[in-house]
């Protein structure tokens, strides 16, 4: 009897199964096709003065994403050097339009940041992949080759005087010539109110002069008194060897010297934020570096002896971030991208600060 029941049931089942209505077919949206991918010059080699300017224009078809508006659908387009397997691009996303325009210096801050040297011509892949904006539907383009040649972004200036002063001492064999400056680029006439440089002073009892070119005939200035200008008498530092912030002003007939016990890195993308400096390391070339994990969209500073009084930032209204650090900035340096980088600040050639971020 119990058997007899289990086939009723089934049949029962099987019957309201088949009455029911049949559901039509979902549509079928043609797969998408692969973007063409297109460029206005293959070979770039801009000079620096064009940074700013836009180098190259970008243009694909539409990949044919049934499903959905064109003016939502996402492109990516990937530029790496050759044969990197796009493992680190620069990266820019696209919605809706069939072009992008790049500017000189956005190739230009990419390779030198992986290293690249300026000059020589580095071979880059390219390609762009679309997508719904859910990065649904990815179809990858033609890879196109181009061929871009680094210019410098960093001019020394060779600064004489009056708008430089030569620190000739005991820690190079008082010879002015060879000497390391401290400058002033607004100095005029023949005296300056705020030269200044960091000098590192190699040995034990500091002993020097100001020098007005590259010999001793030039003219030069010795101490006249506490944090006074003017005599024969050599100039003392009292604390030693290390490095220090000189400045001086021969028009006031003052000078000052602040040691620098150590540079770092501060701020929302190092790892202490703003309650502590990450140290950088004095190299022999006379710049500052780190190794140092930063998160993207957040910021960073220079500062000295962990302490505020000397610090930089990028200023924005001198043309910034241009990686030329400038004192007291309320502009700080973005971090656009989470990584490891090597940070690397330059204050050897007084006149010419400099910095670097470089992500590995």
């Amino acid at each position: 009897m119990k058997h007899i029941s289990r086939l009723l049931l089934m049949a029962a089942t099987i019957a309201s199964f088949g009455a029911c209505d049949k559901v039509d077919d979902l549509p079928l949206h043609q797969k998408a096709t692969p973007s063409l991918l297109t460029t206005s010059a293959t070979t770039l080699a801009p000079p620096r003065a064009d940074s700013g300017k836009s180098i190259l224009t970008l243009n694909w078809t539409y990949p044919n994403h049934a499903a959905a508006d064109p003016n939502s659908i996402k492109y990516i387009i990937d530029i790496d050097s050759a044969g990197k397997n796009f493992s680190s691009p620069l990266t820019k996303v696209v919605i809706g339009s069939l072009t992008t325009t790049y500017l000189a210096k956005d190739f230009n801050n990419f390779l030198l940041a992986r290293g690249y040297t300026p000059a020589v011509p580095v071979d880059l892949d390219v390609r762009l992949t679309s997508s719904y904006g859910n990065n649904n539907e990815r179809t990858s383009s033609n890879i196109l080759k181009l061929k871009y040649t680094p210019y410098a972004i960093r001019t020394i200036v060779n600064y004489s005087f009056p708008k430089a002063l030569r620190v000739a001492g005991n820690y190079q064999g008082w010879a002015p010539g060879t000497a390391p400056k401290i400058v002033d680029s607004t100095a005029s006439g023949t005296t300056g109110t705020k030269y200044e440089g960091y000098i590192n002073f190699t040995n034990a009892s500091p002993e020097f002069k100001f020098v007005k070119g590259d010999d001793w005939p030039a003219g030069d200035f010795g101490g006249a008194g506490a944090n006074k200008l003017g005599g024969g008498d050599n100039l003392k530092l009292t604390d030693g060897q290390g490095v220090y912030l000189i400045k001086a002003n021969t028009r006031a007939l003052t000078w000052s010297a602040t040691k620098i016990n150590s540079w770092g890195v501060i701020g929302s993308a190092t790892p202490n934020g703003w309650n502590a400096s990450t140290p950088m390391t004095l190299n022999a070339d006379g710049t500052y570096s780190v190794t140092v994990a930063l998160t993207g969209g957040n910021d960073i500073k220079f500062r000295a002896n962990d302490a505020w009084d000397i610090n930089f930032g990028d200023n924005k209204a001198n043309g910034g971030p241009d990686n030329v650090p400038d004192y007291d900035s309320n502009d700080n340096i973005a971090i656009a991208t989470s990584g490891t980088y090597v940070v690397t600040l330059d204050l050897s050639r007084a006149g010419n600060y400099y910095y670097t971020l470089r992500r590995l």
